[in-house]
């Protein structure tokens, strides 16, 4: 589980992650149509990276 925490955080710090635009339909349903539990069914989910620039 703490793996799972670090891999999170790194790629919250090096990406700016978003939906695409146009397509928010799709990711409703992939966050909706979820139990409150940690075993999920697996919706297809668009996301974009984009590298955040450090200065």
């Amino acid at each position: 589980m703490m793996e799972l925490r670090m891999v999170t955080a790194m790629m919250i710090k090096r990406f700016t992650i978003s939906f695409p635009p146009g397509q928010e339909q799709e990711c409703e349903k992939f966050t909706g149509d979820q139990a409150g539990c940690f075993a999920i069914s697996v919706y297809p989910l668009p996301i974009l990276f984009q590298e955040r620039k450090h200065s």
